[in-house]
This record gives structure tokens, C-alpha cells and sequence, in this order.
């Protein structure tokens, strides 16, 4: 299923591209700047389409992985191992069921490839998905990190490495990074 949905993502790509030459669209749309993002299963597909896309230049996955929960790393690494791009995850507390496979994938980008793994201290799967005070945070995120990794915006980049985003408390979130001065 991971593949189909990928190869949707994909469609919706070529469609851009197309638009993108004739139209309304023509010439309105930054190809430069393609992102893939999904919550939960989404993020199966963002990742697996990453992995064999080279359009796409971030990742973003809120409560999601690679594989999905509980795989083995004997999975994970085949498919993280080809996500050149940057990659973000934001995920619950440690009842969240996607917390620990998007662990592994945050382990398993290639060397040197821009990552943040961003952690809620509470709230399971359902939860992080869903409540609006955390998806205001996670949009607030998922800005910084687009700024960051698209645009090289350092203070963006910078502001993940600490409190994450502005209006986000630093009793509810913390977060691991890594190359993330290499983004864009």
C-alpha cells in the first residue's frame, strides 16, 4: 500500500509539473521547492516516495514512520537509507505508537543528511494528531522547518535546535537535530 500511495504523491508531482507549463498555474508554482508530508500512514508514503524521488526536497511526517510501528531495522534501513532529503518527525509522548519507528528512521538517514525528531513529553498517536493546541504547534513547526531546510533560513534552523518554535512551551516539547547547518 506504502507504493501506491507513494506513487499518488508522485502523480500529484507530475500534475504540478504539467500545470506548471500551461495554464493558470504556468509558471507559478516553485518546483525547486517540492515537499512531502503526511500524518501517520502518510508518512509511510512521504518517506517511501522520498526515497525514490528526487523532486522532493523535505520531508515532513507528524506521528508517522517509514515502515510503521514495530518494524524491524532489516526494513527500515533499505528504505530510509535512499531519503536524501531533509527530514523531520514530530511525534507524541512514549505512549505514542509511532514514536519509536520514527526513532529508528531518524537513525537510519544517510550521513550527513539534515534530521530533527521533534517530542511531545505526553499524548498518544491519536492525540498528537488531532489536538488542536499541538497541531497549532506542529504547523508552527513544520514553518520553521520549511524555512529552514528550502529557504537555508539559519534563524529558522536555529530556532528548531532550541524551543523548537516560538509559541511552543518548552514543558511539553523537546527535540534531537542533526546536520541541520547542511539543509538546502
Amino acid at each position: 500500500q506504502a507504493k501506491e500511495t507513494a506513487e499518488a504523491q508522485r502523480k500529484a508531482i507530475d500534475w504540478a509539473t504539467a500545470a506548471n507549463r500551461t495554464g493558470p498555474y504556468r509558471g507559478k508554482l516553485d518546483l525547486t521547492r517540492v515537499v512531502a508530508a503526511g500524518n501517520s500512514c502518510g508518512g509511510i508514503s512521504s518517506l517511501n516516495l522520498a526515497a525514490t524521488e528526487p523532486r522532493v526536497k523535505a520531508v515532513f511526517v507528524l506521528s508517522g514512520s517509514s515502515i510503521g510501528p514495530g518494524a524491524k531495522a532489516e526494513v527500515v534501513q533499505p528504505v530510509m537509507s535512499k531519503v536524501r532529503a531533509p527530514a523531520m518527525w514530530v511525534v507524541g509522548g512514549p505512549e505514542d505508537v509511532a514514536r519509536a519507528a520514527a526513532e529508528m528512521d531518524y537513525s537510519f538517514q544517510p550521513a550527513g543528511t539534515p534530521g530533527v525528531i521533534v517530542y511531545r513529553k505526553a499524548f498518544d498517536h491519536r492525540t498528537v494528531s488531532s489536538d488542536p493546541g499541538t497541531l497549532r504547534d506542529v504547523a508552527e513547526m513544520g514553518l520553521e522547518w520549511f524555512r529552514a531546510t528550502l529557504y537555508g533560513d539559519r534563524r529558522a534552523a536555529a530556532q528548531l535546535t532550541t524551543t523548537v518554535c516560538a509559541p511552543c512551551s518548552a514543558d511539553l516539547w523537546s527535540v534531537k537535530a542533526k546536520h541541520l547547518g547542511a539543509a538546502r
